[in-house]
């Protein structure tokens, strides 16, 4: 079972660490935002249906800053809304301090007439990077809510779930990835 990310130790850094609901929301109540990030119980243009807790975003350039205690290799998987709402913006991902990844774009909208939760696997690494006063393993994400197109006025990201999986990569081990798919389908 994964381990409560709001737990005053926080997550172990051996363990798998999902973040949904409540849980991502004390995760960025702890962070720090600039823009109009803030945490939804259902997606601002959803009107029925289940709750969809998660972090949404109505203007392009807010970004959200996500500090991650972590290990020195794995997966950070961030599921979010993917729908084609021609309103759906991008997330720019980016690792800011205490750890290396590529950074990427990921697009909240496609062509397909659905809304579904996407996942945007991202490979960290902190083998190279020195200790610093954050703490010696603490990962720092940028995620960066950015327009389809430029100079789009109105723009929506929504960030449903975080999991953090040290020691595991995209390339060692796809099952694991697609076990997370399904767990988060079922949510």
């Amino acid at each position: 079972e994964p381990k409560d990310a709001s737990a005053a130790d926080g997550p172990g850094l051996e363990e798998t660490t999902c973040m949904l609901g409540e849980r991502l929301q004390q995760t960025f109540r702890r962070n720090v935002s600039v823009g109009d990030w803030q945490f939804v119980s259902r997606a601002p243009q959803q009107t029925h249906g289940p709750n969809k807790p998660g972090l949404a975003s109505q203007t392009a350039s807010s970004t959200a800053i996500l500090q991650l205690d972590y290990a020195p290799t794995g997966l950070v998987v961030l599921g979010f809304l993917r729908s084609d709402d021609e309103r759906m913006g991008a997330l720019r991902v980016r690792c800011a301090q205490g750890c290396n990844c590529r950074p990427s774009v990921h697009s909240g909208w496609h062509t397909q007439r659905s809304s579904v939760m996407a996942l945007a696997v991202i490979n960290v690494s902190t083998n190279s990077i020195p200790s610093t006063a954050i703490g010696s393993r603490a990962c720092i994400l940028e995620l960066q809510h950015v327009a389809r197109r430029a100079h789009e006025q109105v723009s929506r990201f929504m960030l449903f779930a975080v999991i953090v999986a040290p020691h595991i990569t995209a390339s060692s081990n796809k099952r694991v990835l697609e076990d997370m798919r399904k767990g988060l389908a079922k949510t």
